[in-house]
């Protein structure tokens, strides 16, 4: 397939604008940055939240309440933030997904992601337990890994205390997030612990070949390009062995005996493909498996669900399947 004279030409409207305003910002290409510098530039998020509060009619308040609370679970390098997001729809005794913000490792927080995850709290009308980790460079591969797994287990041991069912508990995340959600899967898989219900991967990294079809159609497309991939993954790993660590390039893994899989891309994205290419290879394995791109929309669509039709969709998908795997959970149980 070949890649399009003009990357950004498929662009939605809303999503345009959302460029746009990002370009207005004057955020500063984070690749050219010392890291402390580049975790504070905007983003694509921080564009759609000014777009928002620019609005002359801002969108009507939700009819469902979310509560906030933040607890802590026992990483191996300490205490880490998990923010449980309590619907007042969620029934008690009902399911709890673990949710992992995006950033590339590098960038990004549960702060910066939180509309993704009170969406997904909205709409499945579960808990949602957003977790925080280590970052590189202060802490390369695999710390975030170690603390994925880590949060896994909390939860498995505290879902009870938070007023889920132990039996119901789900992992999604986005971007890097999306690739730790994967992990947390095939580790319990491989180490005979309880495995999540279901996954939800949001534009995950799910491999570190930049030689692939989104790449070279979407590699210049700023912010989110092959430029700023590779100073993400020059953060993360300590040399080039670590990027073909299969916990990296998720395909690389035995993927059996593995739960439904929900997959979710964006066009103009450079890890789109890579995305995809797992969807696929779950599907091989027969994992029943969703995977759904959307068009003109670019990495981060997912928490613009104010701005984007598409936004919304893609929530509406991982919130039915987040939905109806607590919901056979519990007719099972």
């Amino acid at each position: 397939m070949a890649a399009p004279d003009d990357p950004l030409a498929g662009l939605t409207a809303p999503m345009r604008r959302v460029l746009d305003e990002w370009r207005a910002l004057g955020a500063k290409p984070v690749e050219t940055l010392p890291v402390p510098q580049a975790r504070e530039q905007p983003g694509l998020l921080e564009a759609a939240r000014s777009l928002v509060g620019k609005q002359e009619r801002p969108p009507p308040p939700s009819r469902v309440s979310i509560a906030r609370e933040d607890v802590r679970y026992d990483g191996p390098g300490g205490p880490q933030l998990l923010r449980l997001y309590r619907p007042d729809t969620a029934t008690p005794g009902g399911g709890i997904t673990l949710y992992f913000h995006g950033g590339g490792f590098v960038l990004g927080s549960v702060d910066r992601y939180e509309a993704s995850a009170l969406a997904l709290a909205r709409k499945s009308g579960a808990i949602v337990a957003a977790a925080s980790y280590r970052q590189a460079p202060e802490h390369r591969f695999p710390a975030a890994h170690e603390d994925a797994w880590a949060a896994w287990r909390h939860l498995l041991a505290a879902a009870a205390a938070y007023g889920a069912d132990p039996g119901k508990l789900a992992v999604c995340g986005e971007c890097a997030g999306g690739n730790l959600a994967a992990n947390v899967t095939l580790r319990a898989r491989d180490e005979g612990v309880q495995k999540p219900l279901h996954q939800v991967l949001i534009y995950p990294i799910a491999g570190t070949d930049m030689n692939n079809y989104s790449y070279n159609a979407y590699g210049r497309v700023a912010p989110f390009g092959k430029a700023r991939l590779q100073w993400l993954f020059k953060q993360l790993a300590a040399g080039p062995q670590s990027l073909g660590d299969k916990r990296l390039v998720l395909g690389n893994n035995e993927l059996h005996a593995l739960p439904r899989t929900t997959v979710i891309t964006a066009e103009i994205d450079p890890v789109m493909f890579e995305g995809k290419l797992y969807g696929h290879k779950l599907e091989a394995e027969n994992i029943p498996t969703r995977y759904q791109n959307f068009d003109g929309v670019m990495h981060d669509f997912f928490g613009m669900d104010a701005l984007l039709p598409e936004a919304r969709k893609a929530q509406d998908t991982a919130a039915e399947q987040l939905e109806a795997a607590f919901r056979l959970a519990g007719r099972e149980g």
